[in-house]
């Protein structure tokens, strides 16, 4: 196997333990082979433990160092030693999963931009997931795919979709409404539970925080000093707000790692979605990141809304029960039709 080009070292960034380098074969390390002990209750050397004292340490210096860093002023190189690092920092996956109802998801599209003209949209595929010549064209990261994969981004309210892509107004937006084929299913979804802005706020990550701090009592002492600071580096990775998108690369590799693999892995952890709050909407409502093969294969398209925008304000207090409510846009022209058929829309 040709050894990755990972650095142990990038500007202000914690060193990268050794317990986290590649023992000979290049399959696992320390930290794999000390973590697989405590999660089956296994008993561990008192060198073990400090070794898994010093991971917990690591992740927990690597949490403020991230939130310090400055990515605005990197340059190609750069970022080349950054995601080389990054790759070694996160050589280690934690997965946790949740069963997640769904019962709709929005989507909401500027019209000009995904079809070139104001027009209505007469193609379903404009409301889906981008293509993936698109995605690598625009070559730009997201927070669940990077510009060589593309994934369905879905939002529980239209208000929250709204407030993810803020449109100017004269914009002329198309929202597609999604369901499940079977609302009876249950998808298998990773929680981004560790959102310090999120907690208390959002919902779904409210519980599954609380979740986490029920199991973990249950768990050994050094094995909750070791998940929690990597856990917390995933919540403020997916819920910060991004001022270049190089920043969204962390959340991006995660994301590829659990779903792109996923078919590959036991039922259990073959996840489908990711689940995490909207920065945009102030961490009140989630947004859904679906893999598009689950995507393509378990979701309908039953109706789409247009309305022409006529005055925004993206700081009202929005209607949290009503999912189709629209408070954060005024708007003229609006129509729906549930005309679908194949790939057509017609109104």
């Amino acid at each position: 196997m040709k050894k990755p080009k990972w650095q142990i070292n990038f500007r202000d960034l914690p060193e990268i333990p050794k317990s986290k380098l590649w023992l000979p074969g290049g399959k696992e390390t320390l930290e794999h082979v000390i973590s697989k002990k405590l999660f089956i209750g296994k008993e561990i050397t008192k060198e073990e433990n400090d070794i898994m004292i010093k991971l917990g340490l690591f992740y927990g210096i690597l949490y403020k160092s991230l939130q310090e860093l400055d990515y605005t002023n990197f340059t190609e190189k750069d970022f080349e030693n950054f995601k080389n690092y990054i790759f070694y920092a996160f050589n280690y996956i934690l997965l946790f999963t949740n069963h997640l109802t769904i019962y709709k998801l929005y989507r909401v599209v500027i019209n000009e931009n995904v079809s070139g003209s104001k027009k209505s949209l007469t193609k379903k595929g404009f409301l889906t997931y981008p293509p993936q010549h698109i995605v690598a064209k625009i070559n730009k990261y997201n927070r669940a795919n990077s510009p060589k994969t593309t994934i369905f981004y879905g939002s529980e309210t239209i208000d929250t979709a709204l407030n993810e892509i803020k449109p100017k107004i004269g914009d002329v937006i198309s929202v597609g409404v999604w369901k499940p084929l079977n609302l009876n299913l249950e998808f298998i979804s990773y929680p981004i539970s560790h959102s310090e802005r999120g907690y208390g706020i959002n919902e779904h990550s409210t519980s599954a925080l609380n979740a986490f701090y029920d199991l973990k009592m249950n768990q050994n002492e050094t094995l909750k000093k070791f998940l929690e600071p990597y856990l917390y580096i995933l919540g403020y990775e997916f819920s910060k707000p991004i001022k270049h998108h190089y920043e969204y690369f962390l959340s991006s590799l995660f994301s590829e790692k659990i779903l792109k693999k996923a078919e590959n892995r036991n039922e259990r952890f073959k996840m489908e979605c990711i689940i995490y709050p909207s920065v945009g909407n102030k961490f009140l409502k989630s947004n859904v990141a679906v893999r598009k093969d689950i995507f393509r294969h378990k979701f309908e398209l039953t109706k789409v809304i247009e309305f022409e925008v006529t005055e925004t304000n993206f700081d009202y207090i929005q209607n949290q029960k009503d999912t189709e409510s629209i408070n954060l846009v005024k708007f003229k022209n609006l129509k729906e039709t549930k005309n679908i058929q194949g790939n057509n829309i017609t109104w």
